[in-house]
């Protein structure tokens, strides 16, 4: 088991260069007010730099990275995809289907029922959120993937006896542990490009070119994600690799440049809403002044390849707890040590306790504006960090410029209390792009991403919003219990004044940032519209035999956490070359 499979390590597992990509998005211009010019160290827009992106460099991507916190789409959500496609595959009642597909087979913790016996880790700060969230206006929800959305509620996670689940674990492993004759895994290898027959019209994907490192190949029983994978030959470059090819430097490290396979039928591109428009450009799909720019032949003029970037942006707020019963909560995912023994052996010999969740128990879902009721706009992310700085950095990717500006040393001691709760924007105003790096249009560095989260004051009302919704749950007799205090920045809040709508205005622009759940990159539409990329067959315009399928297709980003929706994206395109091909 690696060390991504303990739910406990997720906050650690970002930044992790042997399993993360680290990418980053280029410096925001958002605007600074502020009447004595003082900069407020830790800022990601004022200090000139960018944010870390984390994605999965490991077989199952960035599932094998993200907090399994398992969230459905809404019907709302499906109801405008099928209105921008003109499609039910899209609609409510498919998708809704294909997210159940995918639940048989990732089984989950936090149901009322699971499959496997297990319950949700007892958290009774979570527990105190949701009876809270029921004492305000906003209410509570028991389901809030099956039943009503709104409200406070306990995250469920895609955890199973303690293990996270995920595509990779669920669906590959099995299939190569059974020896599936039409499926071959490569691993510790790079796309460069999908190869294209331009004396077709149009152009048709004929396969791709693939350079090589790290290469650990099935043919030898490396250990993927903890388990081995089957002793048989892996495909390499058209014909069969031998052991002795790989026996140098004990099966690794070998680079072989240059190689391709030949596609029979199609090319499906499934690398993610970064890398899937990032390898449509470096393969001469995409708009012209912009290949031109990187030297890269254009095949098909596709101008929206890599624009309409969308996320969900987000700011943490942090409160101090009091002491509950006077005793300290051993709830804290970052202060583990303090109750090791306990907790290690609750987790080894039942699956369950602090290691078995990601730390992000705490959710809600709420609006705006009453508009946004079947597409709630606001999410909350809840914490407990018990005081400790580290988990607030390692989520949000804060640094200690910034965190030792929120409140007092005090309210970091050793036995100090805490909760962090991040307000989430669901539909912003904001967009970003994908673009080429010139400087290696070949695919040998990562792209350009570019996302201007808080430049429309409309984002930051509705974030503000959601701030003014903690404090109204946090006000509450259930939370009120914990005698919560929440922290300021005192440089910021001398500026502006404290806790007004202008100080977290400029608190959000500062250090708000996105969530990690990029979409819309190869936006799926009709044919012959501007933003389009592919149809709703997931073929890509102007090009025959290649599609994608991933997250970078949603016309609109969904209403909540991206894995689920993600995964039922896949199981159509499934159902979609199974029509075809069956």
């Amino acid at each position: 088991m690696t060390e991504q499979s303990v739910p406990g390590g997720a906050s650690d597992n970002v930044g992790y260069e042997n399993i993360d990509w680290k990418y980053r998005v280029e410096e925001q211009k958002t605007p600074l007010a502020g009447a004595s010019g003082k900069a407020f160290g830790g800022g990601f827009r004022e200090r000139g730099r960018s944010f870390p992106i984390p994605r999965g460099k490991v077989l199952g991507g960035s599932n094998e990275l993200n907090y399994m916190l398992h969230v459905r789409g809404t019907a709302g959500d499906y109801e405008a995809w099928e209105a921008a496609t003109d499609d039910a595959r899209w609609g409510a009642a498919s998708m809704a289907a294909a997210e159940h597909y995918y639940e048989e087979h990732v089984e989950f913790a936090s149901k009322a029922a699971p499959k496997d016996g297990s319950a949700p880790h007892a958290n009774t700060l979570a527990d105190a959120w949701v009876a809270a969230a029921g004492q305000s206006e906003f209410g509570n929800t028991s389901s809030y993937n099956d039943g009503p959305r709104l409200g406070g509620f306990h995250y469920e996670h895609a955890v199973r006896r303690g293990v996270r689940q995920s595509t990779a674990r669920q669906f590959l492993l099995p299939l190569l542990r059974q020896g599936a004759p039409n499926l071959d895994v490569v691993v510790g290898a790079h796309v460069n490009r999908v190869l294209l027959d331009d004396g077709a019209s149009p152009p048709r994907a004929i396969g791709v070119d693939v350079s090589f490192k790290e290469c650990r190949v099935p043919s030898l029983s490396v250990p993927v994600l903890g388990q081995l994978l089957p002793s048989r030959p892996c495909l390499f470059g058209g014909r069969q690799a031998t052991r002795r090819e790989y026996t140098k430097a004990q099966g690794y490290r070998r680079e072989v440049l240059g190689v391709r396979y030949t596609a029979r039928k199609e090319v499906i591109v499934s690398a993610g809403a970064y890398e899937s428009p990032h390898l449509l450009l470096r393969s001469g799909i995409g708009p012209s002044e912009q290949l031109r720019a990187a030297s890269v032949r254009q095949h098909v003029e596709l101008p929206a390849v890599g624009r309409h970037l969308q996320d969900h942006p987000i700011i943490g707020i942090k409160y101090r707890l009091g002491p509950v019963g006077g005793a300290w909560l051993p709830a804290s995912i970052t202060k583990l040590w303090l109750a090791f023994p306990s907790t290690l052996w609750s987790y080894l010999t039942s699956g369950k306790g602090v290691l078995a969740s990601s730390g992000c128990d705490i959710g809600y879902f709420g609006t705006s504006n009453p508009s946004f009721a079947r597409r709630p706009d606001l999410q909350m992310h809840g914490m407990i960090t018990a005081g400790d700085p580290g988990y607030f950095g390692n989520f949000l990717h804060y640094d200690s410029a910034f965190m030792s500006q929120v409140g007092e040393a005090s309210d970091y001691s050793l036995w100090a209390q805490g909760l962090m709760i991040a307000p989430t924007l669901l539909h912003a105003a904001a967009e970003g792009s994908v673009s080429l790096d010139p400087r290696n249009a070949d695919g040998s560095g990562p792209p350009v991403i570019q996302y201007e989260a808080f430049g429309h004051d409309e984002d930051v009302a509705r974030l503000i919003q959601g701030v003014r919704q903690v404090q109204t749950i946090m006000a509450q007799p259930a939370m009120a219990a914990h005698d919560p205090t929440l922290l300021h920045i005192a440089d910021l809040a001398a500026e502006f004044g404290r806790d007004t709508d202008e100080y977290w205005a400029q608190y959000i622009k500062r250090f708000g940032f996105v969530v990690y759940h990029p979409a819309g990159t190869c936006r799926m539409g009709r044919a012959g519209e501007p933003s389009a990329v592919v149809d709703s067959s997931l073929r890509v315009l102007g090009v025959d035999q290649l599609r994608v399928a991933d997250a970078s297709i949603m016309p609109d980003i969904t209403s909540g956490n991206t894995q689920v929706p993600t995964a039922a994206i896949g199981v159509q395109m499934v159902a979609i070359i199974r029509e075809l091909y069956a």
